[in-house]
């Protein structure tokens, strides 16, 4: 029993130990404490506990929601910088001597007695990697292709085998992420092939 009760005493602090205003300027809270935070180990009485944990300190929770909401603002810039990035490299291949990949969609046509394979032409692009693609109106229950993937002279993101109504298709990632954060995935593999031009 001596050892638990010890072991009590060292956890919680008598007094919270966090710093306040006072009369006399700064000091310790010196409230009666009701836990200790496991993130940065100051004991805290109820009024610095946090409403969501029980084991950490109201500032640790502040500090972690800043974090997550400088890590959201950051990530939400890499997405909107991406296009940029991706005509950016697109742009520095079209002047290097690796050519874009031809492509074209082809399609069986009937003509009175027979039928004819009829081929258009799609603008050429770089191939950057396989990924799942989707029809807007589709994208959350109907059916998904992973597609060989590429990327424009201009910078439009385009199915490398196929062409999709409009080309326009949103892209999602095998690995959950929305097309929003695929093109991260998209502007990072045209930037590594415009770096071996």
């Amino acid at each position: 029993m001596g050892v638990e009760f010890a072991f009590t005493i060292s956890a919680v602090a008598a007094v919270c130990e966090f710093i306040v205003k006072t009369r006399t300027g700064t000091g310790p809270c010196e409230v009666e404490a009701v836990g200790r935070c496991a993130e940065c180990g100051y004991a805290f009485c109820a009024s610095h506990s946090s409403a969501q944990f029980t084991d950490l300190c109201a500032k640790c929770v502040a500090d972690r929601a800043a974090a997550s909401q400088r890590s959201r603002a950051d990530a939400e810039r890499a997405i909107d910088e991406a296009p940029a990035r991706i005509a950016a490299a697109a742009a520095i291949l079209a002047r290097s001597s690796i050519a874009p990949e031809r492509r074209s969609y082809k399609w069986e046509e009937k003509r009175l007695l027979r039928t004819a394979t009829v081929e258009h032409a799609l603008e050429p692009a770089w191939p950057v990697g396989t990924f799942t693609w989707a029809q807007p109106e589709t994208q959350r229950q109907g059916p998904r292709s992973d597609l060989r993937t590429g990327v424009t002279r201009s910078g439009k993101i385009v199915p490398m085998d196929v062409a999709i109504d409009g080309e326009s298709p949103l892209i999602v990632s095998p690995t959950g992420l929305d097309s929003r954060g695929t093109i991260l995935q998209v502007a990072a593999a045209i930037e590594d092939l415009a770096r071996r031009t």
